[in-house]
């Protein structure tokens, strides 16, 4: 949902801002899909993808969903199409129905738990005012940190359960399972994209607790076992960087132009979906038009 631009107006997804201020210009075909992994982009590509016929193939790695949905197969209660390997340990496509849906196990009603909401809240529920003052102060991390210990603005999200295995060293059984899968599909897409001369980048879209130090110290403080430095948080940049040099794919990481941004400005994702905010968007595009024009 990075791609398609999850909560942020069309005008402002970094894709449009690259378009409009890339010289000289290029033409940008975002195909982004919402609960899409590796697998359906790569089968996104073989139906329609290469009909645009491009210059340059960008592949944009969310690895802490991507590496779960490469094995799925199901996506918001509905069959989705599944690779396997078969017994020469290749990959083999199973397609799966489309309009197949599970409900069976899915509870969509959702349970809000009423609580005492800061006089502060109300006020910026109500004044613009009010929240472009907060919006500038909260770029501040310990400005950040007293609002949310108030309630007075919502606590970022510092992490989902099955991201530790991700970051854990040595990597575990199901977490090095899973990057295998996920280094077999980025094959079959570096392999089809290059038999048509055509170049392929791989850029990483780095974690908001790889971003920002003090979530990164919130998740380890709740770590199920282990010690802190059995965690790594660069961890999965090496493993796509290593895929890279192994494959001969560019390797764009956009973690060190974002974390240096959040030094300054806490607000470059949103606080409880942990995607891009019109500020990461910006900062995104920024680090893009400097890769474009790299060789």
């Amino acid at each position: 949902m990075f791609l398609w631009g999850f909560g942020v107006d069309e005008p402002y997804l970094f894709t449009r801002i690259v378009e409009a201020t890339t010289t000289p210009p290029v033409e940008i075909v975002n195909l982004g899909v919402t609960g899409y992994g590796n697998d359906q982009m790569y089968l996104t590509w073989r139906q329609i993808g290469h009909k645009w016929d491009p210059d340059e193939v960008w592949l944009f790695i969310t690895f802490v969903t991507d590496l779960t949905e490469n094995v799925r197969t199901e996506a918001y209660e509905y069959s989705k199409p599944v690779f396997r390997e078969n017994s020469d340990g290749r990959l083999e496509f199973i397609p799966m129905p489309p309009d197949t849906r599970h409900d069976a196990g899915y509870d969509n009603k959702i349970s809000v738990t009423p609580r005492n909401r800061h006089p502060v809240a109300y006020i910026l529920a109500y004044s613009d005012l009010a929240c472009l003052v907060t919006k500038s102060l909260m770029r501040n991390a310990s400005v950040r940190r007293y609002l949310e210990q108030r309630d007075i603005i919502p606590k970022q999200h510092h992490g989902y359960d099955w991201e530790y295995g991700i970051y854990r060293v040595p990597v575990p059984g199901a977490t090095r399972y899973q990057w295998n899968r996920m280094n077999s599909i980025i094959r079959l897409l570096a392999d089809d994209v290059s038999s048509r001369g055509i170049r392929l980048r791989v850029v990483f879209v780095p974690s908001v607790i790889q971003v920002y130090p003090d979530l990164w110290e919130r998740f380890i403080e709740q770590r199920p076992g282990g010690k802190p430095l059995d965690y790594y948080p660069v961890l999965p940049n090496r493993m796509i960087q290593n895929m890279s040099l192994k494959q001969g794919f560019t390797f764009i990481d956009l973690l060190p132009g974002l974390q240096d941004t959040g030094k300054t400005d806490t607000g470059l994702y949103f606080s409880l979906n942990r995607h891009w905010t019109k500020a990461g968007h910006q900062k995104v595009a920024e680090l893009l038009v400097i890769a474009l024009n790299e060789p």
